[in-house]
């Protein structure tokens, strides 16, 4: 497993929510025709479950920890006498991980919202869970607690921004939604209409 990502940096929420809401035409225009003259609601709820985006939540209180032994390269602590900082000193450590279950859609934690700042917290979306990973020499699990707090603090400030902007568009896509279905709607029914009045045989599609 990876020990450590960057969350909510590899793309822009805003530019995603507007692509979103350009399918809405895109989706509606290849739904069946008869779908759209005879159960419009239906093509409109179908299209509605297939752009809506589910907000993130955590699961906190179904959190769970787990450890392993390692080994934690210091060659970099200036503190320490190390006499040849080019090669890895390493001293017994270890890792220590905690899991938080998490609803929603899951690559939302790799979109930044429009607020954000150039330090985003860490972590590891697999699985259903958002990982949190701490590295601490020998036997010090405890010391890791602090940290997670303080992670999680920032992980919930960022899922609280980018859950506004998801609830803003899902707030609007059912009126886009509905308004391109009664344009196609009309549209078709007054070919059709057209093509009756021709007053010749009408052949099958």
């Amino acid at each position: 497993m990876r020990e450590s990502d960057s969350l909510f940096t590899k793309f822009d929420l805003s530019a995603v929510l507007e692509a979103q809401k350009a399918k809405v035409r895109e989706v509606v225009e290849t739904a069946d025709e008869d779908a759209v003259l005879e159960y419009p609601a239906r093509v409109a709820e179908e299209t509605l479950e297939a752009l809506s985006i589910a907000p993130l939540e955590l699961h906190v209180d179904r959190a769970s920890v787990a450890k392993e032994e390692t080994q934690i390269d210091v060659s970099s602590d200036q503190r320490r006498a190390i006499f040849d900082r080019s090669r890895p000193c390493y001293v017994p450590g270890t890792v220590v991980r905690y899991y938080v279950p998490f609803s929603g859609e899951a690559n939302l934690f790799r979109a930044h919202p429009n607020e954000y700042d150039f330090n985003p917290p860490r972590g590891v979306v697999e699985n259903g869970e958002l990982v949190l990973c701490y590295e601490v020499e020998g036997a010090k699990v405890s010391e890791t607690k602090v940290e997670y707090e303080h992670d999680l603090g920032r992980i919930k400030t960022y899922v609280g921004r980018v859950n506004a902007m998801v609830e803003a568009f899902n707030a609007v896509l059912p009126g886009m939604v509905q308004q391109q279905v009664a344009v196609r709607q009309q549209r078709l029914a007054q070919a059709q209409k057209g093509l009756e009045e021709l007053g010749l045989p009408i052949r099958g599609r």
